[in-house]
């Protein structure tokens, strides 16, 4: 075997054993991100909920001016109405 083929296979050979380094570092890289993520998910949901929370505030704020403005119209106009009548219970068919 001459030195130049030798030369080849023993890079070949570090080639492929750098790969598995690399592939122990993404890995690692994966994991600290990971970590990250789950530190980072609780302020995350909080935050959402403050959000739903501020739209139910919002949403019950409007409600309440449309009952404020609904009232003075429905006092006039449905003051004087009577309650409906009911005929009795009804049988089944």
């Amino acid at each position: 075997m001459s030195s130049s083929a030798a030369s080849e296979s023993i890079s070949a050979v570090r080639r492929r054993s750098e790969g598995g380094y690399t592939l122990v570092a993404l890995l690692a890289m994966m994991t600290v991100v990971a970590l990250f993520a789950m530190a980072a998910a609780p302020s995350v949901q909080q935050q959402a909920l403050r959000d739903r929370e501020q739209e139910a505030i919002y949403r019950g704020e409007q409600v309440a001016e449309a009952i404020k403005q609904w009232g003075p119209v429905a006092q006039t106009e449905y003051s004087g109405a009577s309650e409906p009548q009911c005929a009795g219970p009804v049988s089944p068919p």
